[in-house]
Formats: C-alpha cells, structure tokens, sequence
C-alpha cells in the first residue's frame, strides 16, 4: 500500500479519535452539570477533564506502532472503567441510566476503531466505522435531548430506549451477516422485536394503562419489564455468546473482536452492580425501618427509580432516627395523637421534667448592655474605638439566615425577594445590600481609605438559592462587590408522620424541609464557610434573619458593645410588648444562658414584674433573632457541640403520598412534623454571654404573614416610613403633615439617621423620597412640590 496514503489514513484516525474524546468529555461534562450536585462539588468537573486528558495522552504516548497491540487495548480498557465508574461514583446515574451508560461504553468502542486500526485493513473498516460514527452520533444526540427533556420535565422514554437498545445490536449483527447492516433482513426483525419492547415498557408506565393493568394483576408483569436483571439476561449475555461464537467458531481473533467481548463483559457487570446498589438500599431501608419508601417501586420508570435512589442515598438515617426519638416524648404530649404503638410504659428513660418556672431567673445587669441606658459618649466609644478598628482590620463580616420561602405571603419566590410597597420598589435583599454599602463608606471615611469591606454570606435552602443566585447576580448584587457576597445552601432533612415514618412527596421523590435555621452550623462546616472566614481573617460575625425590614446588619454599636464586653455570644433583644407575647425570652437557666419559649413559660411567670417596684416585666428580654458571634466560638460550636442541638417540633399540614397511593395537596390537618433547630440554641455553650437591647420601633419589625394586622407587608412598610419621618425631623426637616404621609430614605444616604444634616430648615411635603443621584453621588429629595 502507498505509504503517503497509509500516512494520510493515520492522520485521520488521528484526529477522529481526538474528536470524539472531546465528544465524550462534553457529554461528561453535561451529565455533571445537570445535577445539582455539581453547584456544591466544583471539582468534579475537574477530575472528569483529567480522566479524558489521560485518555488522550496515553493514546499519544503509546504512539502509533504500539495502537494494535494488548497492551494499548488493556490500558485504554482501564481508562474507560475509570470513567464509567466515575460517573457512578457521583451518583449522577439518574440521568446516566443503564441504557445511557452503554451508549457511553459503545462510544469509547468507537475511539477503538478509530484509534487501533492501523494497517491495511483499515481500509475494509473504513466503511464500517464511519457507519460506527453515524450510529453512535445518533445515540449522543438522543442522550442530550433525553437529558435535557427531563429537565424540563417532559419524557422521552420511548426514543431513548429504542435508539441506545436497538443501536447496541448493531455491532454483532454487522459481525454475523458479514454485511452492511442497511441491507440485513434480520437487523430489520430485530429492530421491529426492540421498537415492540420499546413501547410495551413505555405504555406500561403511562398512569391510566397502569391503573387498568393493576386491576387485572398484570402489574407484576409490568415490573418484570423494568427489572434490571430482565435487561442484563435478555439483552447483554446473548450479545456476550455471539462475540464469543465470532471468536471461537469463525476464528475471527483481532482485537476489535476481543474489545467486544470485553465491552460486553463490563456491562453485565454494569448491571449486576446496580442490582447490588439496590439490594444495599433495601438493608438499608430496612434498618431503619423505612422500608415504605419502596412500596411503589413497580411502578417506577427507570427514571423515577434512579431519583428515588438518589434521594434515599442522601438520607442520614441515623441522624433522623436520633433525631425523631429525641423529640418523640413532647410530640405525643399531645394527647390528641395516640402514642399506644409508641412507648412502653415501663420505659427506664422515662423521667419527671422539672418545672422550668423554678430555674427561670433575668439576665443579670452585668452581662447586658441597653441602647436607652448608654450615654452618647459611651455609644461613640463603642463606634469609633472598637468597632472602626475591627473593621480596619477587615475581622468583621455579616451573614444573612435566608432559607425561608414567601408561601405565608402568598408567593412562591424567597421572602428576600419581596417589596413591601415602598416608594421605591425595593426588595428586603437589595435594602440589606444598600446598607453594607453605606456602612463600608461610612468606614472609608472615618478611617480615609477606600478599602473598608464587609463580607455578606447568605445562607439559603434549596428553595431559595437558585433564585436567590439569580436575583443577586441578575441585579449585579445591588452594588456590593461579587466576590464579597458567597452564599451555601443549609441541609434538609425528611418530613415524617407522627411515628417517625419519612413521606413521600411523590411515589419517587422523599418530602424535604430545611432543618432549621439552627441547621447554620452543619451548613458552616459542610461548606467550609468557617476556613473561608478564615482566610479573610474575620473575627466577628453578625447573624440576622431576613424577614426584619429595620435591621441594622453589621451594626457598629452593638459590634463595638460585644468586643469591648469580650463577648463570644451575644443577642440583640427588645423589650416585650405584653406579659403574654409570643416571643422567645432571654434567661439564665441553671449556670447558663438560653432562649425559652412563651409557650413553656406558666401565665403566672409571665407577668411577674422586677423587684424595684416598677412596671418592667421581670422576664423582658425579647428574642429578635439577631445575634453576634466570634469565629472562635462559632468553630467551637461546630466541632464539639452540633450535635447536641436538639430538634424542635413544627406540626404541618404536609402534601404527601397516603396510604393509598394517592398524593394529598391540602390535607384537611397536620398530617406530619419537620425537624427544625434553632440558631439561638447554642447559647448555652457560650463562655462570655451578653445581650444588648434596642428599640423595637428603630430595629424589629419582621416580615410574617401575608394579611392580618401583625407583621405584615403593610405594618413592615409603616414601620420603616415612620422611622425614616423620625429621622428627618431628628435633622432639623420641618414636615408638612398630609392624610397620607409617606417617606423613604435610601440606605444608601442614611444608614442609621445621619448625615442628614442638608434638610435642616427645610419646609418639605410628604410624599418624600430621598435617594443618592447616581451622577454627583450625593442625596437629592423628592417631595410632592418638586415632584409636580
């Protein structure tokens, strides 16, 4: 043969192959970014590029005189284990199902060819193989649509099992006929048989036929369909025999032959391994007695199956089963559920609690500072000597609890989304955003640099954070800084019945719920957060909720109060309304610190006044959440106390699966209970515990409910209006009163009521509006006057 036409055909085999290693890391990578876990584990794209450049380079390395030879053939085998098994390894097989993963095997099959066939029989394969791209081309493209039509909820089961199985046989009836497969009358039976298959699997998992079949016990017949071992029996051995036939009866002994053998071999074992994972699962299941969660498994797709899996494999068994029996004694104190099935009577742990009214005593004065007692010298101490050093060093930073959706205000879009009907339209994130601007610039001055940063970590849930993601970034982060701003996600746990029983949202998909913002801890270590605060050398962290519209995140009194007291804990708190408020209350319990509920506290405890005779509730110091932390204590916290949180109870109305395989939108009462911890539940541990109260018309007014006259979307609104009509008459403004008296202030111009001094004297009518213009970077006022 001509050896320019031999080193033409070389080069060709060469850069196929590159081709379709960068179809293949493509592919790879697309299944690794439709999960979600990939937003978390960053590295994995990583490792799968590694995988495809060894691939390449040993390809490379062996050179082409070595490309036919056994060796080549077991190395690159090695390198197609080690990225099918990757796959696995991730548990991103619920979109990589069986028949996905042998499409993947049949692509590294064509690599083969490509690369190994390098003499002159190349040219009797050239044909074939390009026959091989199309083929294969073909399974690609249907993997990717497939792919992407169930993210978007759509199905294409049918074309995608028809086309990865019926492709499949295409190697081996090609072998058998000795001819093009176009032309073979048995690929066209074979064909017709799989298309039949096809669509009995397909109509079989469409509901209505379901339900007919179900009724007529052909149910049983319908998961055989869908049993894996059905395919690994009727489909990969038969296909095993014929190569094996092809090598030893046609004695047909090129390595293309042996590779076969070898592909077919590695995906029976592919099989019989997916069988294990789920025979591990159903121990699994077993033991912690949830083995309900396979009750519908028959009549599961491939799909449903592989995300059942999924959610099951997330479930820290242990962690729930703990977690259900340390709440289980105060769930079935209401005795409007039976707990017959559930105590012995005789249990040995069963003990009296004491009556928390006798252990309840004040914070004591010397631990707890007030914003109504301080003098104006005291709270410039705070400001300038403590706080502005802190963030001159860059040691502060403040992170956002921002886990809860707006179901109560009837959306379904994260609460930091929400405008309360201000002049400006503004959401509560952007109001939070615009306030660490104007604190970083307000610390710019005072210090006379420009590098003052405050870092804003926000933890979400996986409710909110894609859309918080989205929001933020969509919004170029309301001005702070990207890199300044890093969310994470807190964990969630399974919603259960009242006997500890995980349920089903869908027949394939477990019901999940946040744990809590109390879950903060276990987010901070999972994430890493706390090495990251490290890294920017942050010592002091201020917590806050998102709902409070008045929050001053970050704020320098309290930060400069905390530091100077040498506090490792410390809650913001306001007065109580009335005896009887349902609010937390700060307490000393025993020889520590801790946040007791209204409900546990007695009427009588309740109202009691202070000694001095006066008309303050004794028991005062209402819970806010709101709260400052050293890194010190937080990484103490995490390491040596998580798991002594204990989970608190919230009764719900929760949509589920019943008894009966029928999924309950609304149930008519509280059919289950999630598992929350609190944030303030590490009080406690604290060494160096203090509290620091303020005003609640300057700094709480929370977002709750969505009608009603108690925090809502209109009382957030009137409460910030207010504050902001008290700041301008605190400069000076003379105000002239309307029926409608609406004003907002841009964060942006006044963090806390200063630097107001330009309206002293000034005659202005409501509406107002203050802003910062965005040419001159100075505050410009809109009233009714100059409005019209």
């Amino acid at each position: 043969m001509n050896k320019n036409k031999l080193k033409k055909t070389t080069l060709i085999q060469w850069f196929t192959a590159r081709i379709l290693c960068l179809v293949h890391l493509a592919l790879s990578i697309y299944f690794l970014y439709a999960t979600r876990y990939v937003r978390h584990v960053f590295f994995i794209p990583i490792i799968g590029i590694g995988i495809i450049t060894l691939e390449i380079i040993i390809t490379s390395l062996l050179k082409f005189r070595y490309q036919n030879s056994f060796i080549f053939l077991f190395v690159y085998s090695i390198c197609i284990i080690s990225s099918i098994w990757f796959l696995e390894l991730y548990r991103i097989n619920y979109l990589v199902t069986t028949e996905n993963q042998q499409a993947i095997v049949e692509i590294f099959s064509v690599i083969y060819y490509a690369a190994i066939q390098n003499d002159d029989r190349f040219f009797l394969y050239r044909k074939y193989l390009w026959s091989q791209i199309q083929i294969h081309g073909y399974i690609v493209l249907m993997v990717l649509l497939k792919g992407l039509c169930e993210r978007k909820g759509q199905k294409l089961d049918i074309i995608a099992y028809t086309w990865t199985s019926a492709l499949d046989d295409l190697d081996f009836i090609d072998l058998l006929s000795q001819q093009k497969f176009y032309s073979n009358r048995v690929f066209v039976y074979i064909i017709l048989s799989i298309w039949s298959i096809g669509c009995f699997q397909y109509v079989v998992n469409i509901s209505i036929i379901k339900d007919i079949l179900s009724k007529i016990n052909y149910q049983r017949l319908a998961s055989i369909m869908t049993y894996p071992l059905l395919s690994v029996i009727i489909m990969d051995i038969p296909h095993l025999i014929i190569r094996l036939y092809v090598i030893i009866g046609v004695r047909q002994h090129d390595y293309t032959s042996y590779f076969l053998v070898f592909k077919n071999i590695f995906i029976i074992i592919l099989g019989i391994a997916n069988m294990e994972i789920n025979s591990s699962v159903k121990q699994r299941l077993t033991n912690a007695n949830q083995t309900h969660l396979l009750d519908y498994w028959s009549e599961l797709n491939d799909e449903q199956r592989q995300l059942l899996l999924r959610d099951i494999n997330e479930v820290e068994f242990d962690r729930v089963s703990k977690a259900y029996n340390g709440i289980k004694r105060e769930l079935f104190a209401d005795k409007t559920i039976s707990n017959n099935e559930i105590f012995n009577q005789d249990d040995e742990n069963e003990t009296e609690q004491e009556n928390i009214d006798d252990l309840l005593e004040p914070v004591p004065d010397t631990v707890t500072g007030s914003i109504n007692e301080a003098s104006e010298e005291q709270l410039e101490s705070y400001r300038q000597k403590d706080y502005l050093k802190a963030i001159a060093e860059g040691s502060v930073c403040v992170l956002l609890l921002a886990g809860g959706q707006g179901t109560r205000l009837g959306v379904d879009y994260p609460k930091g989304m929400y405008d309360v009907g201000l002049p400006s339209k503004k959401t509560l994130y952007q109001i939070q955003a615009e306030r660490i601007r104007r604190l970083e610039q307000l610390a710019n001055e005072e210090l006379k640099t420009n590098t003052s940063i405050i870092p804003w970590f926000i933890m979400t849930s996986e409710h909110t954070q894609e859309e918080t993601e989205k929001f933020l970034h969509t919004n170029n982060y309301f001005g702070v800084k990207s890199e300044n701003v890093i969310l994470f996600e807190q964990h969630l746990l399974p919603a259960l019945d009242f006997h500890g029983k995980i349920l089903l949202d869908q027949k394939y998909k477990l019901t999940k719920a946040a744990d809590g913002n109390g879950g903060l801890y276990r987010a901070l270590t999972t994430h890493h957060i706390l090495s990251e605060m490290e890294k920017r050398h942050i010592k002091y962290i201020h917590v806050y909720c998102v709902d409070n519209i008045l929050v001053r995140l970050g704020d320098p009194i309290f930060i400069g109060f905390c530091i100077e007291k040498n506090a490792d804990c410390a809650p913001k708190v306001v007065k109580k309304s009335f005896p009887n408020e349902a609010v937390g209350v700060i307490c000393k319990v025993r020889d520590h610190f801790q946040v007791v509920e209204y409900s546990e506290i007695s009427e009588k405890t309740a109202q009691r006044k202070k000694f001095d005779n006066s008309d303050e509730l004794l028991f005062n110091a209402g819970n806010i959440c709101n709260h400052f932390f050293t890194l010190d204590f937080l990484k103490d916290v995490c390491q040596n106390h998580d798991d002594e949180l204990r989970y608190h109870i919230a009764k719900k109305k929760i949509p589920s699966i019943d008894k009966n395989g029928k999924r309950v939108d609304k149930p008519k009462e509280a059919n289950g209970i999630k598992l929350e911890k609190f944030v303030f539940d590490v009080f406690p541990f604290s060494k160096t515990f203090a509290t620091w109260e303020v005003r609640r018309e300057d700094e709480f007014s929370p977002l709750k409910n969505g009608t009603g006259n108690k925090d809502t979307a209109e009382t957030c609104r009137r409460d910030l209006i207010l504050q902001h009509i008290r700041y301008l008459k605190q400069a000076g403004a003379l105000l002239q009163e309307t029926d409608e008296n609406v004003c907002e202030i841009s964060p942006l111009v006044s963090y806390a009521g200063e630097n107001l001094e330009f309206v002293k004297g000034q005659n202005l009518s409501f509406p107002i509006t203050i802003g910062l213009n965005t040419e001159t970077q100075k505050p410009e006022i809109n009233t009714a006057e100059n409005s019209s």
